[in-house]
């Protein structure tokens, strides 16, 4: 029984992502094939590696602070290392762990970590982190696929593209630029594969093993039988299948970062410029993480607001305070106490369970009570709101952080010098009466941008909350874009079902009309968006109509553009857009 020799790198320092599965999965598969498979660990640097008796020597992934202490361990053995990969045997690097083998990083500090040069590749530390599936060919065997996952920290960039492991079918691989993944010189092997890599493709556990054996002289085994990877197969199908729907997924909104930080900075500006903060309101992102993250970073925002307390269990650590902007519900003060720093407030008994809620998490959970200005949603009048400001102060656990109005929502009412000098005069009632300065007086939200932008707002309130305007670039209920306002951050794209020539009016057949209209059926409804906030990005084509699952297009001065299975362009207004940022129907995908 031929013996397979694996040497274990430092299974303590590299150990991220359950990576170490790898080594069960090279014992497994070796034994499978005859092999009596043994693992050396070097837990130490002081362990010796002994390179003459390694068939192959594995490390998986690690912290980016860990390659500069291994490369400088390994350098200690001179040429060995380099010996060893000329030879043929396998030396794989897994995920971050990639730095040891290639010729240096820059790290985010501006330090460079040196490698061992084994790889003719360099890379940058990123400043955020990548994560996604992962699938590539093997630049050597075009059919042979690997599946995988990828929590990308580094980018790697190849001096010489040959090198290249992979190319890449879906996920970013080694960077944002040429679709390659991993390098290969020889067998030395890099990979961004995690997942882990080897446990889930068997196959190519055993393609490595048998270039292991190639190396030490011996013949290859005898291929495994198919039911032996029965199981990776029916999973690597499974992910195909699900990368090739979210790949080729209508409709879908596309969604594009840089657009809506763009915005965000314009709106903050103008904001400071007339003394006020700036609290964004991301309910639109329905919770995703990722994009809320780097808006809060990118754009420096000192609060978020959501109305679904859902959402705020997404943010736990994202450093921003946290407004709950719909009144909470008695059914979730413990969540809306452990998961936001702020809550919107017009109802006495709600503030009572806020205050016994927040005395048994030990903190102090602050409130903005909301006033009534003519709109008739949420808040009270002047009255109740200086009586409701009394309750609070007395309350040990609440504290009164402000008071805030809003327009708009249900009944159109829009912010007026009227409806505001109220608002004032009801924010300066409850501070004479208790001796008090609030912090926060917030004036509403994106459709109080108007009054701001003409200077008529009254010089009390130091606060907004904006999301509509930030992510579609426009003033609401006037519908206009804002000076230097980026329109295009949301993008539904939906696809044609069928095109047909048809009458124009409903129970007519074809043969009693003069002139028929040519209509195409796009696979998006009701139930997905709101039908009337639904733009045509092409202004040569009209909306007809739609049902649950369908909307109808007038296409006939559209020439021959358009045929089954072509795509089309939406714009959105914010209430098309908000439906269909909630519809599981509807993929989102962020533009890099």
């Amino acid at each position: 029984m031929n013996t397979l020799n694996i040497t274990w790198l430092y299974p303590d320092l590299l150990n991220l992502h359950g990576d170490r599965g790898n080594l069960m999965a090279f014992e497994r598969v070796g034994k499978a094939m005859g092999l009596d498979v043994k693992i050396n660990r070097i837990d130490t640097f002081s362990h010796e590696i002994d390179f003459e008796n390694s068939d192959i020597i594995f490390m998986n992934a690690g912290e980016i602070k860990t390659a500069d202490s291994i490369v400088k361990n390994i350098k200690k053995y001179g040429d060995a290392i380099y010996s060893f990969a000329e030879s043929g045997k396998p030396i794989i690097a897994i995920g971050t762990t990639g730095m040891v083998l290639i010729k240096s990083t820059k790290r985010c500090d501006g330090s460079v970590v040196e490698g061992l040069g084994l790889l003719d590749a360099t890379a940058v530390e990123r400043n955020e982190i990548y994560g996604d599936d992962l699938q590539f060919s093997l630049c050597e065997d075009n059919s042979f696929e690997i599946m995988a996952v990828q929590i990308h920290l580094v980018d790697f960039f190849l001096n010489d593209p040959s090198i290249a492991l992979g190319k890449l079918i879906y996920g970013k691989g080694n960077n944002d630029k040429d679709q390659t993944e991993g390098a290969k010189y020889k067998n030395v092997i890099f990979t961004n594969a995690l997942g882990p890599v080897f446990v889930k493709n068997p196959w190519y556990t055993e393609k490595i093993i048998n270039e292991a054996l190639k190396a030490k002289g011996c013949k290859p085994c005898k291929p495994l039988d198919e039911k032996f990877f029965e199981i990776e197969r029916n999973s690597f199908k499974t992910v195909r299948r699900f990368i090739e729907r979210s790949k080729n997924m209508f409709p879908v909104i596309e969604i594009r970062p840089d657009g809506i930080l763009h915005n965000l900075k314009i709106m903050k500006q103008r904001c400071k410029e007339n003394g006020m903060s700036l609290s964004v309101v991301t309910k639109m992102l329905v919770g995703y993480e990722p994009l809320v993250r780097y808006l809060v970073n990118e754009g420096e925002i000192g609060a978020i607001c959501d109305s679904r307390v859902e959402n705020f269990m997404e943010f736990v650590d994202i450093k921003a305070e946290k407004w709950l902007i719909r009144s909470p519900m008695l059914s979730q003060i413990h969540d809306v106490v452990k998961f936001t720093d702020v809550s919107l407030n017009s109802d006495l008994e709600v503030l009572r369970a806020l205050n016994d809620e927040a005395k048994k998490q030990n903190k102090i959970h602050k409130v903005i009570l909301m006033y009534e200005c003519g709109d008739l949603r949420d808040g009270c009048y002047t009255d109740e709101l200086v009586y409701l400001a009394g309750e609070v102060l007395k309350m040990p656990n609440i504290e009164l952080y402000g008071v805030g109005t809003n327009l708009s929502c249900v009944n159109e009412v829009l912010p007026s010098e009227k409806n505001m000098a109220l608002f004032e005069n009801a924010v300066n009632s409850v501070q004479e009466k208790y001796g008090i300065k609030l912090p926060i007086v917030s004036g509403g939200a994106s459709s109080s941008i108007k009054m701001l932008f003409d200077g008529k707002l009254p010089e009390i309130i130091n606060n907004m909350r904006m999301g509509e305007s930030i992510f579609l670039g426009n003033i609401p209920v006037y519908d206009v874009p804002f000076e230097g306002a980026r329109e295009d951050n949301f993008i539904l794209k939906a696809e044609i079902i069928e095109l047909k020539e048809k009458p124009g009016v409903p129970e007519t057949l074809p043969q009693d009309c003069d002139k028929l209209m040519k209509r195409a059926i796009v696979a998006v409804g009701k139930q997905d968006i709101y039908l009337p906030g639904l733009i045509c990005a092409d202004k040569r084509m009209k909306i007809v109509g739609g049902s649950s699952d369908h909307v109808v297009l007038d296409v006939t001065d559209c020439g021959g553009d358009y045929k089954v299975g072509s795509i089309v362009d939406f714009k959105m207004t914010y209430n098309c857009l908000l439906n269909a940022m909630t519809s599981k129907y509807v993929e989102k995908n962020i533009l890099k």
